[in-house]
C-alpha cells in the first residue's frame, strides 16, 4: 500500500492543479505526481516479491524504481525553473517540497530494503554451504567405516547396524530428556546387508536381473538391546553415522547406499518378510528419531537442514574424531543382544570374500548371487559324504581326509565353490610331498584365508624319503602368492627339518606352530620365516617352557626387525583338560624391534617364567586356587611394576574364552590391585 505521507501530498497536488490547469507548470506536476504513484505502486509489488522469496523478481523491480526516481529528479528541476518564472506558482513551492520529502523517504525505504535482501541472499549462500560441509564430514566418516578392511579372525559378525524404535515408542514426544530411559529400552537393533560391486557376479551374468546390490536392511526382525545405557555409550557415535549415511544417501568405493525414500528389503522370504514389513512403514519418522535420540545422548547437532539459522550444526572435531570399530568392539557387540536365533548368524547374514581379501556380511540373496548354488550343494555333498562339516553361512569347512583318493574328490568340490573362507583339515595319513602339493594348489585357486592344518609327518613314506628335506616346502608356498591370511600348524613335529626354501614374501598376518622340540635350533629357520612376513601381527608357539620358546623368538626379532608391531603368544605343552588351563604367555612387541610393550600371564607361580620380573606385566592369572598363592612372589611384582592392571587366581576349567589383550593405555586405570 502507498505510504500515508505520499497519499496526503497527492491529494493537495490534485487540489491545486485543478485550481490552475491551463499553465503548463500544472501539466508537469500532474506528470510528477502519476510517477509518485506509480512508484508507490511498484514499492507494494517490489515487498511482496522481497516477502515471496522471489529475489530476482525483486532486483528487477528495484532497478525500475531507481530509473523512475531519476525521471521524478528531472521533473522537479523542471518544475522550479517553472515556479522561478510565474509568481502564481510559488503557493506550489511547499507543496513541490513536500513532495520530494515524500519521494526521498520512499527512496530511503527502498535502500534500506534492498540491503536487507542482500543480508538475506548472503546468510542463505552461508546457510547452504554449511549444510555442504556437514554433510561431506557425513561423508567422510561413512567412508572411513565402508573401506575399513578386516580380517577373517576380526570380523565374527556383521559390523553395518542400526537402531530404530520400536512401532510403540516413535512418536516425537518420547524424545524429551526425562523418559531417556524408557525411550533407551525401546529400540531394536537392525543389521544391513554389505552389498555392492563385489556381490555382483564376476563372470557378468546375474541370476537375478532384478536384484539391485545397494546396501539395504537385513532380512530379521530385529535385536532387543541389553544395558542400552552402556550400548549407547560405545556405540551411538558409529550409529549416528549410519543413519545419516540412510538418511542422505552416499556413493563410495563401489558401495551404494540409496536414500531413505528408496530404502528397502532386497530379499522377501515369507518367513521374514511379515515380520520386517513394520519396520520400513514409516521409516522416515523412525531414523530421524533414532538421530534425534542420539544426538540428545551426545550433545550432536547434525540436521543438513534448518529452518533456524541459529541451530547446532555438527563440527569438524565431532565427526571427524570418530573412528569405525575394531574387531574386539564387533565381538563384543553380541553380548548386548537379547537373541533367540538358536545357532542361526545375527541378522541372517552369509560371511563372504571379496576377491581383494575384504570379509563382507550379505544377504541370502547377494550371498547366492555371488556363490553359485549348484557348486555350493556339490560341496556340501562331498563334505558330508566323509562325515565332515560345512557351515554355509560362515564358510567354514572341517573334514578328515582318511585317504589321498577322497581327497582330491575333495579338493575338485572345493576348486569350483568361492564360498570357503576358512579350512580346518585333518590328514589320517602322512602325506607325501606331493600330496601337500595338491592341497596348496586348492587352497590356492580358493577364497580360502584361514587354514588349520592336522596332520603327522613323523613316518616319512618310503616313496617320499628323496623329499624328506623339503616336505614341509609346500605349506609355506600355501602362504605365498595367495590369499592366505592365516595359518594354523598342529602336529608337524618335523615341519622345522624339512625346509629347503623360504618364499621371498609370505603374505600371512597370524601363524600358529604347535610342534614340540627345542626351540633354540628352531631360531635360524625363525628369523629367514619372520624376515620374509612382512604383514605378520600374531605369533602363537608351543613349548615345554616359556623363557625356552621366548628368547629364541626375542632374538629372531630383533634380527628380522618385523614391520608390524608383534603380539606373540606361548602356551606351555602340558596335560590339562583344556587347552585354556595350559600357561601360557601374551607378549606384546614394539615394531622394528624385541622391545616388549606388555606382558599379560597365565601361570601356576611366579617361578615359571621370569616375565615375572618385567616392568611391562599388566595381567597376572593363577591357574589354581588349591595351591598355596605365592604371594611372596607377586609382591616383587607388584613393587617392581606400577603399571601393574589386574590380578586373580583362577580355578581349572575358569577362563572368559578367546584372550583379549588389554586397552593401549593402561595409566586410564583408576586402581591397582592388591593382593
Amino acid at each position: 500500500m502507498p505510504t500515508f505521507a505520499a497519499t496526503a501530498v497527492s491529494s493537495s497536488i490534485n487540489e491545486t492543479a485543478l485550481a490552475t490547469s491551463a499553465l503548463p507548470s500544472h501539466r508537469l506536476l500532474q506528470r510528477s505526481q502519476s510517477m509518485l504513484q506509480e512508484s508507490s505502486t511498484q514499492l507494494v509489488l517490489y515487498e511482496k516479491a522481497v516477502q515471496a522469496g522471489h529475489l530476482i523478481q525483486a532486483d528487477a523491480i528495484m532497478h525500475g524504481m531507481h530509473a523512475m526516481r531519476r525521471d521524478m529528479q528531472e521533473e522537479f528541476r523542471i518544475l522550479h525553473s517553472e515556479v522561478a518564472k510565474n509568481d502564481e506558482l510559488k503557493a506550489l513551492t511547499r507543496k513541490i517540497q513536500d513532495l520530494e520529502a515524500a519521494a526521498e523517504a520512499q527512496t530511503m525505504r527502498i535502500e534500506e530494503m534492498h540491503k536487507q535482501t542482500i543480508e538475506l541472499q548472503e546468510r542463505s549462500l552461508r546457510m547452504q554451504q554449511e549444510a555442504l560441509d556437514r554433510l561431506a564430514l557425513i561423508q567422510n566418516k561413512v567412508a572411513a567405516i565402508l573401506t575399513q578392511n578386516y580380517e577373517l579372525h576380526e570380523y565374527p559378525i556383521p559390523r553395518l547396524f542400526i537402531v530404530l524404535p520400536k512401532a510403540d515408542s516413535s512418536r516425537t514426544e518420547t524424545l524429551t530428556r526425562g523418559v531417556r530411559s524408557l525411550f533407551a529400552k525401546q529400540f531394536k537393533l537392525y543389521f544391513l546387508c554389505e552389498c555392492g560391486d563385489h556381490t555382483k557376479p564376476a563372470d557378468g551374468q546375474p541370476q537375478n536381473p532384478n536384484l539391485k546390490h545397494e546396501i539395504h536392511l537385513a532380512r530379521h526382525e530385529g535385536y532387543d538391546i541389553d544395558r542400552p545405557t552402556e550400548f549407547f555409550d560405545k556405540y551411538g557415535s558409529y550409529i549416528l553415522a549410519l543413519l545419516q549415511m540412510l538418511k542422505y544417501g552416499v556413493t563410495i568405493a563401489g558401495v551404494v547406499v540409496p536414500p531413505l525414500g528408496q530404502l528397502k528389503i532386497v530379499d522377501s522370504l515369507d518367513d521374514f518378510a511379515e515380520g520386517i514389513d513394520h519396520v520400513l512403514k514409516d521409516i522416515g519418522p523412525k531414523v530421524d528419531s533414532s538421530i534425534a535420540y542420539i544426538e540428545g545422548l551426545t550433545g550432536v547437532q547434525s540436521q543438513l537442514s534448518s529452518s533456524d539459522p541459529n541451530a547446532a550444526s555438527i563440527t569438524s572435531a565431532t565427526l571427524g574424531g570418530l573412528e569405525a570399530l575394531e574387531g574386539a568392539d564387533l565381538r563384543q557387540l553380541e553380548s548386548f543382544l537379547k537373541s533367540n536365533d538358536e545357532g542361526r548368524v545375527l541378522g541372517n547374514l552369509y560371511r563372504i570374500v571379496t576377491s581383494e581379501g575384504h570379509v563382507k556380511w550379505v544377504c541370502l540373496d547377494h550371498y547366492r548371487e555371488n556363490y553359485r548354488a549348484k557348486a555350493a550343494q556339490d560341496l556340501r555333498d562331498a563334505v558330508e559324504e566323509i562325515g565332515g562339516k560345512y557351515e554355509e553361512i560362515t564358510g567354514r569347512v572341517e573334514i578328515r581326509l582318511p585317504t589321498p583318493i577322497v581327497a582330491r574328490r575333495f579338493y575338485t568340490a572345493l576348486n569350483s565353490s568361492r564360498s570357503v573362507q576358512e579350512l580346518h583339515l585333518l590328514f589320517a595319513w602322512s602325506p607325501t610331498m606331493q600330496e601337500i602339493r595338491e592341497l596348496r594348489d586348492a587352497v590356492k585357486t580358493t577364497n580360502i584365508r584361514h587354514v588349520l592344518l592336522h596332520g603327522s609327518d613323523r613316518d616319512v613314506p618310503l616313496s617320499d624319503v628323496f623329499n624328506n628335506g623339503r616336505r614341509s616346502d609346500p605349506i609355506l608356498q600355501m602362504m605365498s602368492g595367495g590369499k592366505v591370511q592365516s595359518l594354523d600348524l598342529n602336529g608337524w613335529e618335523g615341519f622345522w627339518d624339512r625346509i629347503s626354501t623360504i618364499p621371498t614374501i609370505l603374505h600371512v598376518r597370524k601363524l600358529t606352530i604347535h610342534t614340540r622340540g627345542r626351540w633354540s635350533r628352531r631360531a635360524p629357520r625363525l628369523v629367514e620365516i619372520l624376515r620374509a612376513s612382512p604383514l605378520l601381527t600374531e605369533l602363537t608357539c608351543w613349548g615345554d617352557n616359556i623363557d625356552l620358546v621366548l628368547d629364541p623368538i626375542v632374538v629372531a626379532l630383533e634380527s628380522s626387525k618385523l614391520a608390524q608391531a608383534l603380539k606373540l603368544e606361548v602356551i606351555v605343552e602340558e596335560v590339562y583338560p583344556s587347552i585354556q588351563d595350559r600357561p601360557r604367555a601374551f607378549i606384546q612387541f614394539e615394531a622394528g624391534t624385541s622391545r616388549i610393550v606388555s606382558v599379560d600371564l597365565r601361570v601356576k607361580n611366579t617361578d615359571e617364567t621370569k616375565l615375572f620380573q618385567h616392568p611391562l606385566v599388566r595381567v597376572i592369572h593363577i591357574l589354581s586356587k588349591h595351591d598355596p598363592l605365592p604371594l611372596e612372589g607377586l609382591r616383587r611384582c607388584l613393587k617392581a611394576n606400577t603399571g601393574l592392571e589386574s590380578v586373580a587366581a583362577l580355578e581349572p576349567g575358569h577362563h572368559s574364552g578367546k584372550h583379549e589383550y588389554p586397552p593401549e593405555n593402561p595409566g586410564d586405570q583408576a586402581h591397582r590391585p592388591s593382593v
